[in-house]
């Protein structure tokens, strides 16, 4: 009988303990705002480095990443393209380079956040297919590329997560 007292002890102990835990665990978004560019992400991206980006987040369970490149007249000059181009232009020409269908693409403008948006599927020479949701964005001299993406069987799931984040993507002097 002392035993089962003692199990049963113990097992409200550690249902208690986990009950408590979860309340611990909180999710919350974190703004970030640095060099030109502010965006909203959740605090389960984990921030890394990767060249050639200005910022660069993985996903904990290594499922998405959001990338941020900051569009200088050097890069551009770096990729034999004219310095100065607008958003717009800067997407055509990755349109054109990288031979999308823009028919395809879900290609869309947004006026007011001065946002230019397309989405697609891209097969590596190995057979990996990914989904990429591009968003480039701001004035002539602060044109920042930004890139969600996931594995394009798990685009569904991530469509609108994506489209949340490109909503607080801003552009500042």
């Amino acid at each position: 009988m002392k035993r089962i007292i003692t199990l049963a002890v113990a097992i409200v102990f550690v249902l208690a303990t986990l009950t408590s835990c979860s309340d611990e665990v909180k999710f919350s978004n974190v703004e970030y705002r640095e060099d030109g560019l502010s965006f909203v992400l959740p605090n389960t991206m984990q921030r890394s480095d990767s060249e050639g980006y200005e910022f660069y987040f993985v996903g904990m369970s290594m499922d998405v990443i959001f990338s941020a490149m900051k569009i200088t007249d050097e890069f551009l000059e770096q990729v034999d393209l004219e310095p100065g181009l607008t958003a717009k232009e800067y997407v055509d020409t990755i349109i054109s380079r990288r031979e999308l269908d823009k028919s395809k693409l879900f290609y869309k403008h947004y006026k007011d956040e001065d946002q230019y948006n397309f989405r697609y599927n891209y097969v590596s020479e190995s057979g990996y297919e990914m989904f990429y949701y591009v968003t480039v964005t701001g004035p002539t001299d602060n044109i920042w590329y930004v890139e969600m993406c996931c594995e394009s069987e798990e685009s569904t799931q991530y469509l609108d997560m994506f489209d949340t984040w490109r909503r607080t993507i801003r552009t500042y002097s």
